[in-house]
């Protein structure tokens, strides 16, 4: 691993790094970075490192197969007497989707691709790894709490899949 030019200040990250698009989905962070952990110190991220950068590309199908079965059950609703309170709460269920992604979309690059990182590697326990990711969010990238919280739902709700895994 290479060391950092400098290292960055408590709970700060020290550059933001390039990355590269090499899929639709897949990101590769092609400059060495470090996040300097008020608790477990200088974490460094290696060159190069893939990353998905947040796994948010699931709330966009949830919005999508969310409207398209409420357009179908609304439909059948409609056809056959049925009640509207199904077709509502999938729309329900994909307007909260879309308005998550739209939070959350295009912030926390840097906390995400270090996450990915920690989570590939396993050099920490999972429940570490996570409050790495909180305080990452909160000083490192200086998100507002809400939209920490979003992003911290991830690793809490989805992160014993991904743990160790790719």
């Amino acid at each position: 691993m290479a060391v950092p030019e400098l290292i960055p200040e408590v709970g700060k990250f020290d550059r933001y790094p390039l990355m590269r698009q090499t899929s639709r989905w897949e990101w590769e962070v092609a400059e060495v970075f470090s996040f300097h952990d008020p608790v477990l110190g200088v974490i460094t991220c290696p060159a190069p490192t893939r990353t998905d950068l947040a796994t948010i590309r699931f709330l966009r199908e949830v919005f999508r197969w969310g409207c398209i079965l409420a357009l179908v059950l609304g439909a059948f609703s409609a056809a056959f007497g049925l009640p509207v309170l199904l077709p509502i709460f999938t729309a329900l269920i994909a307007l909260v989707a879309i308005l998550l992604y739209a939070a959350i979309a295009g912030y926390g690059n840097r906390m995400s691709a270090m996450h990915d990182y920690l989570y590939r590697c396993r050099r920490f326990p999972q429940e570490v790894c996570d409050q790495v990711f909180w305080r990452m969010a909160r000083t490192g990238e200086g998100l507002a709490r809400w939209r920490a919280v979003i992003f911290y739902l991830g690793p809490l709700l989805g992160g014993w899949y991904r743990y160790g895994r790719r």
